[in-house]
C-alpha cells in the first residue's frame, strides 16, 4: 500500500548585513627647534613624501598600507592619526523577510563587537612600526636640519656620521667661521 505525501516547501526569505568597525590612536610628533618651525615641518613632510606618503589636500601627508591601516599626519605636522577599519558580512535565513531581518540584526550586533575587537588589535600590531618608521624619517630631518645649520654658521670642513647598533646617529660637523 503506497501513501501519497504533499510536502510544501516555502521560499525562505534572507536578509544580509555589512558590519564595519574602526579605531583609532593619534601620536604626538615633536620636532626638534634645529631650524624654524615651519623648516622642519616642511623637511618632515618631504621625508614622509620620499617614503610613500602622499600629499593630502590640506597640507598634511597620508599613507595606507595593504592590511587597510590609513595614517594621516595633520598639516601642522604634530599629529599623525592612525586609523583601522574591520568589516564582516553577516547574513540569516528565515520563514518571513521580518524575521529574517530581525536575526541578521541580532547577528550585526553580536558581530559589531568582534569586528571592533578586530580593529582594536590589527591597530595595535601596525602601530609600532609607523612609529619606527616616523621615527626614521625623524632621524633624517634632524640631520638635514644640522647640516643646513652648519652650512649657515659658515664652510663645512668635515663631516663624521657614525650609527650604534640601536640605530642612533651620531654626526660630528666641523664648521670654519
Amino acid at each position: 500500500m503506497s501513501r501519497a505525501y504533499h510536502v510544501a516547501v516555502a521560499p525562505l526569505a534572507t536578509a544580509r548585513a555589512d558590519v564595519q568597525q574602526q579605531d583609532h590612536v593619534c601620536i604626538e610628533v615633536g620636532l626638534l627647534p634645529i631650524l624654524g618651525e615651519d623648516t622642519m615641518r616642511q623637511l618632515l613632510l618631504a621625508e614622509l613624501g620620499r617614503d610613500g606618503w602622499t600629499a593630502t589636500p590640506d597640507g598634511g601627508r597620508a599613507w595606507t598600507s595593504p592590511d587597510g591601516l590609513t595614517a594621516t599626519m595633520a598639516p601642522d605636522g604634530r599629529t599623525i592619526t592612525l586609523t583601522m577599519t574591520a568589516a564582516r558580512a553577516v547574513s540569516a535565513a528565515a520563514r518571513t523577510q521580518q524575521e529574517a531581518d530581525a536575526a541578521v540584526h541580532a547577528r550585526a550586533d553580536a558581530a559589531a563587537a568582534v569586528v571592533r575587537r578586530e580593529a582594536t588589535v590589527a591597530l595595535g600590531r601596525a602601530e609600532g612600526d609607523v612609529r619606527a618608521a616616523v621615527d626614521a624619517a625623524l632621524q633624517r630631518v634632524y640631520v638635514e636640519a644640522l647640516q643646513q645649520k652648519a652650512r649657515s654658521l659658515g664652510q663645512i670642513e668635515s663631516m663624521q656620521r657614525s650609527e650604534s647598533a640601536d640605530g642612533s646617529v651620531e654626526l660630528t660637523i666641523r664648521v670654519r667661521a
